[in-house]
């Protein structure tokens, strides 16, 4: 992972850091579409042989 953290990270109120939310934000977003994308290959919608780079 490519990380670009200061030397003093900035904390919310609550203790958490602006990057640690971002990050547990994007780690949900990607698994629900992963099990998405899963379905639709399972379905036969996607073939698995093709990938986007």
């Amino acid at each position: 992972m490519f990380r670009l953290d200061a030397d003093r990270p900035v904390e919310f109120c609550d203790g958490l850091r602006r990057r640690d939310f971002l990050h547990a934000g994007s780690l949900a977003f990607l698994g629900l579409s992963l099990t998405d994308l899963m379905a639709m290959r399972a379905k036969g919608a996607i073939d698995p042989a093709k990938k986007d780079v």
